[in-house]
């Protein structure tokens, strides 16, 4: 990337142009440029923006939307990757479901919630950028897109609310251009029309302690095998890194039986050694290298 300010007047190849909101593919490209990944992940893909530019580039990527039936907030991401994507509605400056795309609104979907709802829709975005964060192996980018948004005279700054997770790299200005906004005539306008995003990227440094701050949020740290909200491929991937990123399934257990979330599933009389071995059959970056002995796929999920 040559400079802070981001800028693309013309649409490049990828995606929809009729979908409502979504960037333009050179953003795509400007940072598998930088960066270079083994993998891209983008889990609101909106029109296919990211996944169309992977496919041309040559690129590894997954990618999945609401709009498909996966639910970012709960569905289990696919683990590794060294460059996420999240490019969120801007709360509810876009309705999307029943709107975009669906017959009616869907009540997962932040962008159908009114402006009262603000504070609940930065939560919900907190919690997704968590679950991007700890799947991720260290030295990821992520890469979140968001702009202030107006409503009835009042100013929601999204990215200046967001709690940052890992260590922060850039805080870009993209240029926004053919906004609807840009056309409006307005009888009086005292504010300052907005005409520009922010592309925040941040570093994630270690593999379990994590660094969090934020405008809403004080800066600290905390051990993802000690967070009870921890999603269960990301801690058999850590329970996979503790024993040495080879192991057989009852070591792998005992490594495991330490941590917070598993206790909680103890507890319930959840069988949490189930879900351990569907991760691994299930997540490519974990392959079987004899009966009841699993590996860490290293060139899936990291840096090459």
């Amino acid at each position: 990337m040559e400079s802070s300010v981001l800028s693309f007047p013309t649409r490049g190849q990828g995606g929809s142009a009729g979908w409502r909101g979504n960037f333009a593919p050179q953003l795509v490209e400007e940072l598998i440029s930088e960066y270079h990944p083994a993998l891209v992940r983008d889990p609101m893909m909106g029109s296919g923006t990211t996944p169309d530019v992977c496919k041309r580039l040559g690129v590894p990527c997954w990618a999945n939307d609401l709009k498909d039936g996966f639910d970012a907030l709960t569905g289990e991401w696919k683990l590794g990757g060294n460059l996420t994507i999240l490019h969120p509605p801007y709360a509810f400056a876009i309705p999307y479901s029943g709107s975009v795309w669906g017959q009616k609104p869907d009540p997962r979907d932040p962008s159908t919630w009114p402006p009262e709802r603000y504070p609940a829709f930065i939560a919900w975005l907190n919690e997704i950028t968590f679950h991007a964060y700890e799947t991720m192996e260290p030295g990821g980018i992520l890469a979140i897109l968001t702009a202030d948004v107006r409503k009835a005279g009042r100013l929601y700054p999204i990215p200046f609310d967001l709690a940052r997770y890992g260590e922060l790299v850039a805080n870009l200005v993209k240029i926004q251009h053919n906004v609807r906004s840009a056309g409006t005539q307005y009888s009086s306008r005292n504010f300052i029309p907005i005409m520009h995003e922010v592309l925040m990227l941040t570093r994630k440094p270690r593999l379990f302690a994590f660094i969090i701050e934020g405008a809403q949020t004080r800066a600290f740290q905390f051990d993802l095998r000690q967070f009870i909200k921890a999603s269960w491929p990301a801690l058999v991937l850590a329970g996979m890194h503790e024993a040495d990123d080879k192991t057989d399934l009852q070591t792998l257990y005992q490594v495991m039986s330490g941590y917070a979330r598993v206790k909680l599933a103890q507890a319930q009389g959840i069988d949490w050694q189930a879900i351990v071995r569907r991760i691994l059959q299930e997540q490519d970056c974990f392959a079987s290298v004899e009966r009841g002995v699993w590996q860490v796929n290293k060139p899936a999920i990291r840096v090459q």
